[in-house]
């Protein structure tokens, strides 16, 4: 996913850089700022899930670390706690995108002519890679590699 992210990033830039030189050539790329726009929205979501994966999101370390060194069966369901809990907003936030799209879908850009759900669509799916983030987290909960996940998890 990171070679996706580069590869999406420095298609924005190049399109955006292109852009700017041509218009002050008075030759605009039309279709720049949508295609910027479209690509910006997708590397946001992706780019959610591959530092979600990577632990990098900001997480209840201090808590759980107290709690952990209490019981580590407490420690162990307050982990559970918290995945469930992100679980449960990115449910909510992909049903909801996806229902977005549903509405959005008959919609077009105005240079392009692609429909508008293509860029509301990077919200479900990066909830859903999210979501199987989390359910990998919970099934590492479990497992004999779980004192690794709880390392990496709270470091």
């Amino acid at each position: 996913m990171e070679k996706l992210l580069i590869i999406l990033m420095i298609a924005m830039v190049g399109v955006v850089f292109a852009n700017i030189v041509l218009r002050f050539v008075g030759r605009p790329i039309r279709w720049a700022d949508e295609v910027a726009r479209l690509v910006f929205v997708w590397i946001a979501f992706i780019g959610m899930y591959v530092g979600f994966r990577r632990k990098v999101h900001p997480s209840f370390t201090l808590l759980v670390k107290i709690i952990n060194n209490k019981s580590t069966k407490a420690g162990k369901f307050f982990k559970l706690l918290i995945q469930l809990s992100i679980f449960f907003f990115l449910a909510i936030i992909t049903y909801g995108g996806y229902l977005y799209i549903d509405q959005a879908w008959i919609q077009t850009t105005a240079v392009l002519r692609i429909s508008v759900g293509w860029k509301y669509m990077a919200a479900p799916v990066g909830g859903i890679l999210m979501l199987l983030e989390v359910l990998r987290n919970i099934m590492l909960l479990f497992t004999k590699e779980k004192a690794e996940f709880g390392q990496k998890m709270f470091k």
